[in-house]
């Protein structure tokens, strides 16, 4: 399994995961917040898979937003 890659934003290290170590039934990184593993995919892999970016996703409904984690495995 590939470890996370940081990319640094002001200073900060970011740390990424690709979509595989994130899904149901993989083992997680050390560190992960289970309830929002879609937080830990880089901006492109987000996009890919969901077909939005991170902020048209988080102005979604709760339940719309859950619905598509379940759909992708990340809920």
């Amino acid at each position: 399994m590939k470890s996370a890659q940081p990319f640094y934003v002001n200073a900060l290290i970011i740390n990424s995961y690709s979509f595989h170590s994130l899904i149901v039934g993989a083992k997680w990184p050390e560190g992960i917040d289970p309830t929002k593993r879609e937080t830990y995919l880089s901006n492109i892999q987000f996009a890919k898979i969901f077909g939005m970016d991170k902020e048209t996703s988080a102005q979604l409904p709760q339940w719309k937003q859950e619905a598509l984690k379940k759909e992708k495995k990340l809920f």
